[in-house]
């Protein structure tokens, strides 16, 4: 069995961002676990994998890109990926304009998020926002510092 050696941004203490975290479980849905073993930010992986976030700045050659997107555009200068999806236009272009081939697949794969997970709906929630705030800004709306 091959590993897959899927590259996420972990937050060093309990759980990060919410988008980082959901590419572990859309990527472990998602994947042939009778062909794959999914690990998770390792060293010298042949099979390396970015799936969900702003995060095509971490990759290295060869990488495997599934619908990620870029946040430092000099960073993936005179890379070779093998990009099958991307996060969206402005993404293809970056990548286009380093002369790395790209597809024009567009999208998030946390979209796929309602195929994988049936929350069970509160009837009492109905009607109801709810609010998933960046990981740096958890604490504030923790403590109700919303207008800060």
């Amino acid at each position: 069995m091959k590993e897959v050696n899927l590259v996420y941004y972990k937050y060093n203490e309990g759980y990060g961002n919410f988008g980082d975290e959901l590419s572990k479980f859309i990527t472990y849905s998602l994947i042939n676990k009778e062909k794959y073993k999914l690990v998770y930010n390792q060293e010298n992986k042949n099979i390396n994998l970015i799936c969900i976030g702003s995060y095509l700045q971490k990759s290295k050659d060869n990488y495997y890109i599934f619908g990620s997107g870029i946040r430092t555009p000099e960073s993936i200068k005179n890379k070779k990926l093998n990009i099958y999806a991307i996060r969206g236009s402005l993404t293809k272009e970056i990548l286009e304009n380093n002369d790395i081939k790209c597809p024009k697949i567009y999208g998030d794969p946390a979209l796929l998020l309602p195929l994988f997970y049936k929350p069970k709906l509160l009837p009492r929630l109905k009607n109801k926002i709810g609010i998933i705030p960046h990981f740096l800004q958890y604490y504030k709306f923790k403590r109700h510092e919303f207008n800060t």
